[in-house]
């Protein structure tokens, strides 16, 4: 994995206090920060990578579908409203809903710019798109 996009800041821009978790590691420091509404924090998730449904349900790549407990997707959680999964595939950063990989969208920014520190930005839009800044 030498092509890790990691993020360092969240910034967001909403009017909503957002949590965002790294659900590959949760309990890694600095993976999980809540962010008030206009605020901006300090963090250190690298952005899980995903290829796949059986990933993002943190389920083996066996045919017999065992759990490997591990689910890959940091997930962005907007006060009131439903989450988005964020997560690399080849060179470029996604988010999707509902744990959906079929429904997968290219994330705004800088993601394809390949490895490095990024900033995620929560735009004040009606779904909250996530972004990603380099740094």
């Amino acid at each position: 994995m030498s092509d890790i996009r990691a993020i360092k800041l969240v910034r967001n821009l909403s009017n909503q206090e957002i949590d965002v978790i790294n659900y590959e590691h949760p309990n890694k420091p600095g993976n999980h920060v809540v962010v008030p509404a206009g605020e901006v924090m300090a963090c250190n998730m690298w952005t899980p990578w995903c290829d796949s449904q059986h990933a993002l349900d943190g389920l083996n790549n066996s045919t017999e579908g065992t759990r490997d407990d591990v689910t890959h997707y940091i997930q962005m959680t907007p006060h009131g409203n439903s989450p988005k999964q964020i997560f690399q595939h080849g060179s470029a950063v996604f988010y999707t809903t509902s744990v959906r990989y079929d429904l997968k969208v290219k994330v705004n920014g800088d993601a394809e710019l390949g490895k490095g520190d990024y900033e995620l930005i929560i735009r004040a839009n009606t779904d909250l798109t996530p972004e990603y800044k380099k740094i």
